[in-house]
């Protein structure tokens, strides 16, 4: 019916859409690329603090984001332990960034078995309205197709959200680990 077509649907394409986002934004290799923390640090001895600002700009890495962002709020003379606070921070900005694309997931794993529970409820009306209709009882066809469309629905629902709170749950604890 119109509930699955125009909103379970739509769901689920959203869904895989956030789902192959966030496989590509978060392989390991790109946010925490084998040997980014001793290539800054050769880096740094190479070209001096105030010329690694301009070797780490455009770096999609977790720790390089966190390290420039660091460097252009703190320029010289400021303590390293300001510094370090500095790139945590950003380095949790980063990751909240991350954490955002994944509340769709559960927001879309919330409200699909809602809709899918609406759907059943909507279906299980018409079921009763047949049943009220008429003294010689309701055709048994036509109440089948209510109790029918109360099921799909609830099938679709969970068909939608057990995978969305899956990868939901799955990316969360990525982006948690690498940060």
């Amino acid at each position: 019916g119109p509930i699955v077509w125009f909103v379970l649907l739509p769901m689920s394409v959203v869904m895989v859409y956030l789902a192959i986002e966030l496989l590509i934004a978060t392989r390991h290799n790109r946010l925490l690329p084998d040997g980014i923390s001793s290539e800054i640090a050769t880096l740094a001895v190479r070209h001096g603090q105030g010329a690694l600002s301009s070797r780490l700009v455009g770096r999609t890495d977790l720790i390089s984001g966190a390290l420039l962002a660091s460097l252009e709020q703190f320029r010289n003379g400021e303590p390293a332990e300001k510094k370090r606070q500095s790139a945590v921070e950003s380095l949790q900005e980063a990751g909240l960034g991350l954490s955002r694309k994944t509340q769709w997931l559960q927001l879309i794993g919330t409200i699909a078995p809602m809709v899918g529970l609406f759907g059943t409820v909507y279906g299980m009306i018409c079921a009763f309205n047949q049943l009220g209709r008429g003294t010689e009882g309701p055709r048994y066809e036509m109440l089948a197709d209510s109790i029918s469309v109360a099921l799909v629905t609830t099938f679709w629902g969970l068909l939608v959200a057990v995978p969305a709170q899956f990868l939901y749950s799955f990316f969360q604890s990525r982006i948690e680990s690498y940060i």
